[in-house]
């Protein structure tokens, strides 16, 4: 624990009313998870718990990491799938091991900026109705958070949010909180792997639950050479297009909306990696 570290410990309480769920699985990289974890034992308030769900086994590196981390907080429980089962069943299965109501998902390989918590926290217990809360994100690259290439903007105001849904993603799922109980009222989220956050938002619109996005950028999202490839393949592109047909049979989306981000995908998956690239940085992100 570094000297920033210490003195945030020393100075800030937990917050026993909220929880948050990291996944992880075998594949991902033991330093950005530790990394992760990290950030969310240096925020200004200190969740009552952090969650680590195991998508399945994970490499021997992750199972140091993760004992090294249970050593050092003792809010930090580990949980494993039998089998690798994709993200969506691993955030349900981390969600249902949490023991308060409000939850707030985190990425095993990105950064919460230290005041996301106390933030988010404070915006739910300012009002009652709200039932999940996202912000900002800032993407960096060569493993720096200081070396910020873009960001993904998501409307603020919950009508916008509505809108927004017909054809993108209007919360940014790294930095989401939620009230647990009316997560599961719409079943949480499904079992996919790339499409799992915006069918859960989709569910939530349907349902006339109230969604908002802070103006604050509350995680550092890391870039690295596979997001492109990840985004490219057929599987990620069939999910997001299954994800917005569902849209347009919930009454989110009109057909048009459907049909263009259809064709979209589409596009996406055929063009050369290097255009795709530059129309997420030119047209998806600022």
């Amino acid at each position: 624990m570094n000297k920033n570290q210490k003195t945030a410990s020393k100075k800030n309480k937990p917050n026993t009313s909220c929880s948050v769920v990291v996944c992880v699985y075998e594949k991902d990289n033991a330093e950005h998870f530790r990394a992760a974890v990290e950030s969310l034992y240096n925020q200004t308030l200190l969740p009552g718990e952090v969650v680590i769900a195991g998508d399945g086994k994970l490499s021997d590196e992750l199972y140091k990491t993760v004992d090294t981390l249970k050593k050092k907080y003792h809010t930090l429980k580990y949980f494993e799938l039998d089998k690798n089962r994709g993200i969506g069943a691993a955030s349900n299965f981390g969600i249902s091991k949490c023991q308060n109501d409000l939850v707030a998902k985190m990425d095993s390989d990105d950064i919460s900026v230290p005041t996301r918590i106390e933030k988010q926290v404070k915006a739910f217990q300012d009002d009652p109705e709200l039932v999940m809360l996202g912000g900002q994100i800032e993407e960096f690259k060569n493993n720096d958070p200081k070396q910020v290439v873009s960001r993904r903007e998501v409307p603020t105001d919950s009508d916008q949010i509505i809108k927004f849904a017909r054809r993108r993603s209007p919360l940014n799922n790294p930095t989401i909180m939620f009230r647990k109980k009316e997560i599961e009222t719409v079943g949480g989220y499904p079992e996919m792997s790339r499409a799992e956050d915006y069918y859960l938002f989709i569910k939530l619109i349907a349902a006339k639950k109230k969604l908002a996005n802070l103006s604050d950028v509350l995680v550092k999202y890391r870039l690295d050479a596979d997001n492109i490839k990840r985004r490219k393949s057929w599987a990620n592109t069939k999910e997001m297009i299954l994800a917005r047909r569902e849209a347009y049979k919930l009454g989110v989306a009109r057909w048009s909306d459907y049909m263009y981000m259809k064709c979209a995908f589409i596009a996406l998956f055929i063009m050369p990696s290097s255009w795709a690239e530059k129309l997420y940085q030119k047209r998806l992100r600022k």
